[in-house]
């Protein structure tokens, strides 16, 4: 972000105090908008541009009659932009507390404030706040006021969502030119209640390596039909799912394909779910298998597009796997038990590195800890460098599920925003599987295939938890919220 403002700044040459005024007026305008009582706004800064941000903010208050306080913890360094906000605010009589940050605490609890502007560290901060930061974020937290943060709740780190010690909890963070990764991964995104972005006028530039890309709503515009097609223009997606006692899998998944726009969908299974499948989805075609997966090869050369993993714990999930990697180069979903798989028999996750074929792993938390060989702990630490440094070395597209998902091809990174608490629920990743493979069947480029398919079931989830709740939604109440967002 900070190449950014120096690529309009120098480059473009819109002044820094042109940026700073915009995203004054533009915080300005959103507490207006939330309706928050300013008859005694206090402005917490500190010396850096967010700070000066700060002062602009109670210097537009006083413009409107109203009579801020801005307290500054630190003085700004002399020719710095912070110290022109400060002279201009003095000329026009705002009045500004210099103070120390623990007797700011105390400057607190002792003056009338009806809203709190947090403008102490902008999106420079990293690491865990000066201790003797912590008591004065303590206290903000504990005012009964609106908090308004300026571009970051101060303690949060925008480019990793860390919160390694104390941080502001914002009701409002007016972020500027662009949204940051800490505002929308956790914990991060909790201390943003209410997140608005306004340009500014900064002025974007080329996207970087690096780059991270939100998936929305309005994206999904890309996946049209054709009025001119038949079945088999919208793809044949082949399901391998489903052992002796968790044919419930397959179900979802196969519905969850048909649902999302799949052509046909044909699931392979242990012949104790034919009935099951039948039954429940009789517009799925069904083989199975008992002790020889003798119909696989013929299922193989029918579909356009392979998934694979969903409920397969049987003992016949090695060899299904293991023939479906060896001996075709059809573009390929795993999920669950086949990544499990994979994270044992390092001879397939070699194949499948070696391959020119489209390979989408879709592994939670666990899963890839399995197939990287590290903690948990280690691999949240840093959700994009794991899956964009896994993508890449296997040449495939990951899609690393957690309350943010993040999607990468080793190259280009998306993440994620939609979704709640209530997926997390028994068949969400089946759910998940089915919607990707029938994407990747209809022709949509993988990499979006994948990330579109997150966005999807994600919001589906959303309006799924408004109708059931998310305490009492279960996964197959997600699918009839498909057709909100495909046609």
């Amino acid at each position: 972000m900070k190449q950014l403002d120096r690529h309009t700044i120098e480059d473009i040459g819109i002044p820094s105090p042109v940026l700073m005024e915009r995203a004054a007026l533009a915080t300005v305008s959103e507490i207006r908008k939330a309706g928050y009582d300013t008859t005694h706004a206090v402005v917490v800064c500190a010396k850096g541009n967010n700070g000066g941000d700060g002062v602009c903010i109670a210097r537009l208050l006083k413009e409107e009659h109203f009579d801020p306080v801005v307290y500054m913890l630190q003085d700004p360094e002399e020719g710095s932009e912070c110290a022109r906000q400060v002279r201009i605010a003095n000329r026009l009589g705002v009045r500004i507390v210099n103070g120390s940050v623990e007797a700011c605490a105390d400057f607190l609890k002792n003056t009338p404030c009806t809203i709190l502007i947090d403008a102490i560290f902008g999106i420079g901060f990293h690491g865990e706040p000066d201790p003797s930061c912590h008591a004065l974020i303590h206290c903000i937290n504990a005012l009964k006021v609106p908090v308004v943060s300026v571009d970051i709740p101060t303690g949060v780190d925008a480019s990793s969502g860390k919160v390694p010690g104390p941080a502001v909890k914002s009701d409002l963070c007016v972020t500027f030119g662009s949204y940051k990764i800490g505002q929308f991964l956790y914990p991060g995104c909790e201390y943003c209640k209410k997140l608005i972005m306004h340009p500014i006028g900064i002025f974007p530039g080329e996207a970087e390596e690096g780059d991270v890309f939100a998936v929305e709503k309005d994206d999904l515009k890309e996946i049209k039909r054709s009025a001119y097609s038949n079945k088999g223009t919208f793809g044949k997606v082949l399901l391998i799912a489903g052992s002796k006692s968790t044919g419930g899998a397959a179900v979802l998944s196969a519905t969850s394909a048909l649902r999302s726009g799949a052509g046909m969908v044909m699931v392979y299974t242990h012949e104790k779910n034919r009935d099951l499948l039948l039954n429940s989805i009789p517009e799925v075609m069904v083989r199975t298998y008992d002790s020889d997966p003798g119909e696989l090869s013929g299922c193989l050369q029918w579909a356009d597009v392979i998934a694979i993993g969903p409920g397969l714990a049987s003992e016949m999930a090695y060899e299904l796997l293991k023939t479906v990697i060896l001996t075709c180069e059809l573009p390929l979903v795993l999920d669950a038990d086949a990544l499990n798989l994979l994270s044992e028999h390092a001879e397939l996750m070699d194949a499948l590195g070696e391959q020119d074929r489209t390979v989408i792993i879709t592994p939670h938390l666990g899963e890839f800890s399995r197939l990287v060989k590290r903690d948990v702990s280690d691999i949240r630490n840093d959700l994009i460098a794991n899956c964009k440094g896994y993508a890449r070395e296997y040449g495939l597209i990951c899609v690393l599920k957690d309350a943010r998902t993040v999607i990468s091809d080793g190259e280009k990174i998306y993440l994620n925003v939609s979704g709640n608490s209530g997926m997390a629920t028994a068949g969400s990743g089946d759910v998940l599987t089915g919607l990707i493979a029938s994407l990747l069947g209809q022709g949509i480029e993988p990499l979006k295939a994948a990330a579109y398919g997150c966005c999807i079931h994600g919001l589906s989830g959303d309006l799924a938890a408004k109708e059931k709740g998310m305490s009492g939604m279960i996964a197959s109440d997600m699918i009839p919220h498909f057709s909100d967002f495909v046609i």
